[in-house]
């Protein structure tokens, strides 16, 4: 994608683990349809399914950022945007669908360029638009 002079990026990934036998009592005993926003972190490397690397200032250094986020939904499938905001503006939305289970992560990346120097937010929302969980950080 191209926003002026700037490419950025932008893969979503997902993930999920499936309600077992061994699920947590907290997952046996929620009512349908619940579904609860986890952690939402950002973290420069994501290995086998785990955020490593974690802060809020990042090196512009050419390498990826992740905004990682994990819910617990025993409910339908729930989409969700992960929305990359530098300032006001919005240079990404991506769209990701949170499945059944008690511990989905999913993901979405840029690539922090020397170019993206500044304060960023990454926000989760809903499909109405409404805010989930933010995290403000600053690619330096």
């Amino acid at each position: 994608m191209r926003t002026g002079v700037m490419s950025i990026a932008i893969t979503a990934v997902c993930f999920a683990t499936v309600a077992r036998a061994d699920a947590p009592p907290s997952w046996r005993r929620a009512p349908e349809n619940t579904f609860q926003l986890g952690e939402l972190v950002l973290a420069r490397k994501v290995v086998d399914r785990k955020p490593l690397e974690t802060g809020q200032t990042i090196a512009a250094d050419g390498q990826r950022v992740y905004a990682f986020l994990n819910a617990f939904n025993k409910g339908g499938p729930r989409p969700l945007k992960i929305v990359w905001q530098r300032g006001e503006k919005t240079y990404h939305r991506a769209s990701v669908v949170v499945g059944r289970g008690p511990s989905w992560r999913t993901w979405a990346f840029i690539d922090a360029r020397p170019s993206l120097k500044g304060s960023w937010a990454v926000r989760v929302l809903d499909e109405s638009g409404a805010e989930l969980s933010k995290i403000d950080f600053t690619i330096e």
